[in-house]
Parts: structure tokens; C-alpha cells; sequence
């Protein structure tokens, strides 16, 4: 079986997506206006089927989809360990607290919908409080906001911290912020963006509901990664919105920029 992905100005290569057109330079512009999933089955060298899967919506998909990222975060990023997060089914939105490979703290706000500027806003302000916290309110904050939503209890983050990772958490340290939604605004792209620019370890993840019967397919889209973003890439990225390179140097600064995997 072997799914197949199209998207309006997009080349896929290698699992990964790249802009070809200048449509959509900046984050506030959206530069995949559609994105179809086929679902191929190979019979022989020369016969084979095919099936396009319909992109879902609505408020039930929203639920799983969330509940699913929840239970899998690796989904979100991989090797990533969910410690807790304030989950309020009624706030249409959830604020998670986990842990990277490196032992580096994750803030991420799981919007159900499109991702707005107010969603900045709180992943800031929540990354903040938890830079100011010291080791040993950390260790309480993550102790009371643990053991939620099927994400394992953790009564002693200290320990649990030196035993996964080899060395004690130091505090304050840096953090990296997520955003991950289904859509964005031009707001929270423009705030993304300058946020990522200014030396912020910030993402902007959509992920894309398409169902087959009774299975859902979801694939994941990372709009923007400031820490995968060198600082020549940032600067062709910069020039491109200003109209200076040709379209040929600023599709290969695009294609550390944008990158595309299920």
C-alpha cells in the first residue's frame, strides 16, 4: 500500500515538500491551499488501483485527533515524553509539557482548529512561567498537571529526570515552543515568524485528518522550525520577501524551511 501526496505548488521529493512558485512567501500566507492523499494498492507492473481520501473536519475530529497526539506524542515529535498538560475539553484548546531527546523541556498549545495569534500569545506566556519556575517548582508544577488524559503520573521529576537522561535538569534553561493546529491565521504565522527570527525556539505544525472507511490517515505538515532554519536559509527566506533572489535560489532556502513527512 503506498500513499500518494498533492498539493498546490508543492514538488514532493524524498518525503519532503518544496515550494516551486513565489505564492505564499511569508508564514501569513497560505501556500498549500490543498492538499489531496491518494490511497494506491500495485496489482501488476501495469494495473493497479486507486482511491482518493477524503480530508475530514469537524468537532469529533478534532477530539481524536487530539486524544491521538495525547497518547502518541511521538506523532508531535520523536522521542518526545509528555509529563502533563492542562487539558479542558470545553477551552477548545490544551497547553502540554513534555520532554525532547535532549532532555529539553516542550511547551506546546494543541489548538483544536485554526491556530490564532491569541495561541501565541498563551504558548509565550506559558513558556515564560515556566523559565522563571526554579527545579524545585517545576518539579511541583509538573507533579500536579501529570497523570491526566492517559500521560503517566510522575510524582518525583527530579528523579525521574536524572535517572532518564544521565544529569540533573538545571533551571532556568531555554525552551522550545510548539504550536500545532489543522490551520493557522495570518497573525499567528507573522507572530511565528518574528518570534523565530528574533532567537525563539519556536514550531508551527498543522496536521491533516483524511478518513478510509472507518481509519483515519493523518498526516503531518511542519510549516516552520526556528531551530532548523541556519542563518543563511533565513536570511535567502528574508530576500525572497522582499523580491531579491530569483525563484531558483529561493526554492532551495525553502527547502530547509519547509519539510513534510507522515
Amino acid at each position: 500500500m503506498i500513499f500518494a501526496l498533492y498539493g498546490e505548488g508543492l514538488l514532493v521529493q524524498g518525503g519532503h515538500l518544496r515550494i516551486r512558485s513565489k505564492a505564499g512567501a511569508g508564514l501569513g500566507v497560505r501556500f498549500v491551499k490543498d492538499i489531496k492523499l491518494w490511497k494506491t494498492n500495485f496489482r501488476t507492473s501495469w494495473s493497479f488501483s486507486h482511491k482518493l481520501l477524503e480530508e475530514v473536519h469537524g468537532p469529533e475530529v478534532d477530539i481524536r485527533f487530539e486524544e491521538s497526539l495525547i497518547q502518541c506524542p511521538g506523532m508531535i515529535m520523536e522521542d518526545l515524553k509528555l509529563l502533563g498538560g492542562k487539558i479542558d475539553p470545553t477551552a477548545g484548546h490544551t497547553e502540554l509539557l513534555g520532554v525532547d531527546r535532549e532532555g529539553r523541556l516542550v511547551a506546546a498549545e494543541l489548538k483544536r482548529g485554526m491556530l490564532t495569534g491569541s495561541c501565541v500569545t498563551r504558548i509565550v506566556d506559558y513558556a515564560s512561567c515556566l523559565y522563571a519556575m526554579t527545579v524545585e517548582v517545576l518539579a511541583l508544577h509538573v507533579k500536579n498537571h501529570s497523570g491526566v488524559a492517559g500521560i503517566p503520573k510522575t510524582d518525583d521529576f527530579l528523579k525521574w529526570y536524572q535517572t532518564t537522561y544521565q544529569a540533573p535538569i538545571s533551571a532556568p534553561q531555554k525552551l522550545k515552543m510548539m504550536l500545532i493546529g489543522f490551520d493557522f491565521d495570518d497573525q499567528a504565522g507573522r507572530m511565528v515568524k518574528f518570534l523565530g527570527e528574533s532567537g525563539m525556539n519556536i514550531s508551527l505544525v498543522l496536521f491533516h485528518a483524511f478518513q478510509d472507511q472507518d481509519e483515519f490517515v493523518i498526516a503531518m505538515q511542519e510549516i516552520y522550525a526556528a531551530d532548523k532554519i541556519t542563518t543563511n536559509s533565513a536570511k535567502k527566506f528574508q530576500d525572497r520577501e522582499s523580491g531579491g533572489p530569483e525563484e531558483e535560489k529561493t526554492e532551495a532556502s525553502l527547502e530547509d524551511l519547509i519539510k513534510r513527512s507522515f
